[in-house]
């Protein structure tokens, strides 16, 4: 019989952002629970404080305290840049990795960094992030809270403006002023399918370490077109069905030209749409 695993998160009920952020890892959690349980397995959400039912609690967070008595199992998924953390999310882990049994991570580059353990991408649910009616389009957005350096943001975000549409929260200056708030997570799929250009600038620490974001996936699902800041794992994953831009002044012909050519834009979503449900859902992890 398969043990009872708690997910240990955390914040928890943050998705309808109201609460501020919203958390990237209770959206992956949401992910596991549902495609684990249809595999028969017992699974439970618990929050920092929460008492975690089961044998196992996996944490989603390596500043988690380990549940005496059960097996604890850490999944790297968070990011620390090393200007704040010394020796960043690598050296993050090494400071803990003894108050845990075993490891996941979200990319073979990051796990080769820290100890052996089990790779789990990012992925999509693609039961409700999918396409559909259109309708109030957008040229360009971007959804996700400001937790990328001040130098990213002005490379791949300001010269979006003033086209771009903002959705998250923590912005300040002249993106803050382009934002429209904290979008929650069940509008989304609506948000992407309806915007011609999705931007999406990757968190420093995960470029680095070789872990593709969730919007990437998401967006793809939805049928959508994303053009995004580059990315080695992520350009080997998805070729042109992603194209990268350099931002800055390369941005703004970049939008121009994609905000031109809606049938290269339709190409590069359906072939990443393509790509994404051959491999990279949840059912599939």
């Amino acid at each position: 019989m398969l043990p009872d695993i708690a997910l240990r998160l955390a914040k928890i009920n943050t998705l309808d952002g109201r609460a501020g952020y919203v958390q990237g890892d209770e959206i992956i959690a949401r992910g596991w629970a549902k495609y684990l349980r249809r595999l028969g397995v017992n699974v439970v959400l618990c929050g920092k404080h929460d008492r975690a039912a089961g044998d196992v609690v996996a944490h989603f967070s390596l500043q988690s305290e380990p549940d005496s008595g059960k097996k604890n199992v850490l999944y790297l998924q968070n990011a620390f840049p090393p200007e704040e953390y010394q020796g960043g999310t690598v050296g993050m882990f090494h400071r803990v990795k003894s108050d845990f049994d075993a490891f996941l991570f979200p990319s073979e580059t990051l796990m080769r960094a820290c100890a052996p353990g089990g790779v789990v991408p990012f992925a999509t649910d693609p039961e409700w992030v999918t396409p559909g009616r259109v309708t109030n389009r957008l040229p360009v957005s971007f959804a996700g809270n400001n937790i990328r350096s001040e130098q990213h943001n002005a490379r791949f975000l300001e010269q979006a403006l003033p086209e771009l549409a903002l959705f998250g929260s923590g912005w300040n200056g002249i993106l803050g002023s382009a934002c429209r708030g904290p979008l929650p997570v069940v509008h989304l799929p609506d948000l992407y399918r309806r915007t011609d250009v999705n931007l999406n600038a990757h968190i420093e620490e995960h470029a680095r370490n070789g872990v593709v974001n969730l919007r990437v996936f998401d967006v793809l699902a939805c049928g959508a077109f994303c053009l995004s800041d580059p990315h080695e794992a992520m350009q080997a994953l998805f070729g042109d069905a992603v194209p990268v831009t350099q931002g800055g002044l390369a941005l703004v012909e970049d939008l121009k030209h994609y905000l031109e050519c809606p049938n290269e834009r339709y190409w590069c979503a359906q072939e990443g749409r393509r790509i994404v449900l051959a491999g990279h859902t949840w059912a599939y992890r």
